[in-house]
Formats: C-alpha cells, structure tokens, sequence
C-alpha cells in the first residue's frame, strides 16, 4: 500500500476513534490520538516522497 493511502486510513481511523472519544468526553484523549495519528501519517506520506513528490519542478 502506498504511503499516502496508508496515511489516509491512519486518519481516517484516527477520525472515527476520536468521534467515540468525544461522545464520551475525553477531549484531551481525542486530542493526544489525533496528534499521534498526524504524525504517523506524516511518516507514511514522506515514504513516498511526501505531497509534493508530484509536483513539477519549477
């Protein structure tokens, strides 16, 4: 799976767990998942060279 698309799925699992976390209200439980999820996710997009890995040169 490609970084990117993996980096999506750790978001968006990320997502989903924080709403549960809210609904019960462990805002700073959410928070702490949510920051350790961005930066896993920003592990796995940067394996792929990162988002602007398609982006031409100028």
């Amino acid at each position: 799976m490609p970084g990117i698309t993996k980096a999506y799925h750790i978001l968006l699992a990320a997502a989903s767990d924080a709403v549960d976390l809210l609904k019960h209200g462990n805002v700073w439980d959410a928070r702490k998942m949510l920051q350790s999820a961005l930066l896993r996710a920003e592990e796995e997009s940067m394996k792929d060279g990162g988002p602007d890995s398609t982006a031409p040169s100028p």
